[in-house]
């Protein structure tokens, strides 16, 4: 299934590379594209036409190409200060060859913070080894992003790949995508939220299913959604809560609705429960006030 305006590169991969490997769309950081493997397919992937084209991807050369223009690339712009190594899924290589590209990235002298996004915790977490944290440490700071999208996936072994990389310094967060008929729902969403505390992962993005060429089955509305973000906010720890936003070629848009509206010059703001509260500015004293009644 297609929808009318779907595309291979949602989220301007394409667009905004500038090496082999190197896309450059926000200001002070820049993703690596290392592999076109992963070791499943997922079926909403945003970069499908790179890890399943059999005849092209995402890059200008092939993936055994030298590193030298990346990295010469992201020394030569002194305000590259986070790089994320992502694919494909950088975790398909072996341990010295995820090492030899953290310890060139490490000769920048601007490069201030590493990350990793991989899916291999939740689906082979056995790849999250002793010697493989061991190597991480030595290259620190190094973050690692991991994607959970359902409660099911959190499993003992999978918690302690997580526990193992959490031991080595290694702070995880995870990435959902919200899908239809996976975890569309306030309960199989926060059930999943709640778990990641649990096995300390930190939920970082809720993604809007990207637009890409064949998944539109999985997509949602943004009201859906939305309704999600408003049936969590307040009800589970904050910690808890994940940014929901929408990733398109202008970058990252936040999607959830305000708590803050103007009107005739005041200031409403709008808690969890739906109480409402009007000041004459945020830092007024004396909060001049017009509080609901609140309802258990």
């Amino acid at each position: 299934m297609t929808h009318a305006n779907s595309d291979v590169d949602p989220v301007g991969d394409m667009q905004y590379r500038k090496t082999n490997r190197v896309v450059h769309k926000y200001h002070d950081r820049v993703i690596m594209l290392v592999t076109q493997n992963c070791p499943v397919y997922c079926r909403h992937c945003t970069r499908k036409f790179h890890t399943t084209e059999k005849q092209q991807s995402y890059f200008a050369e092939g993936e055994g190409s030298s590193y030298d223009a990346d990295f010469e690339y992201i020394a030569a712009h002194p305000e590259i200060r986070d790089v994320l190594l992502t694919g494909g899924d950088p975790l398909t290589y072996n341990d010295r060859r995820i090492e030899q590209i953290l310890a060139r990235l490490r000769d920048i002298p601007h490069v201030e913070i590493i990350r990793i996004g991989s899916r291999y915790p939740v689906l082979l977490p056995q790849r999250i080894t002793d010697d493989f944290c061991a190597m991480l440490e030595r290259y620190h700071p190094v973050w690692f992003s991991t994607h959970f999208n359902h409660p099911s996936e959190i499993t003992a072994e999978a918690a302690a790949a997580c526990d193992r990389l959490l031991r080595a310094g290694v702070p995880v967060q995870n990435q959902t995508v919200l899908l239809k008929g996976i975890n569309d729902d306030v309960e199989t969403m926060r059930a999943l939220l709640c778990r990641l505390l649990e096995i300390r992962v930190k939920p970082y993005y809720l993604y809007h299913c990207d637009n890409v060429s064949g998944v539109s089955h999985f997509m949602t509305d943004i009201e859906r959604g939305n309704a999600i973000m408003e049936a969590l906010t307040g009800h589970i720890s904050g910690y808890a809560i994940p940014r929901y936003i929408v990733t398109t070629k202008l970058g990252k848009i936040p999607l959830e609705k305000s708590y803050v509206t103007q009107k005739d010059g005041k200031i409403i703001l709008r808690s969890h429960t739906g109480q409402t509260m009007t000041i004459n500015a945020l830092d007024d004293v004396a909060l001049q006030a017009e509080v609901l009644p609140q309802h258990d």
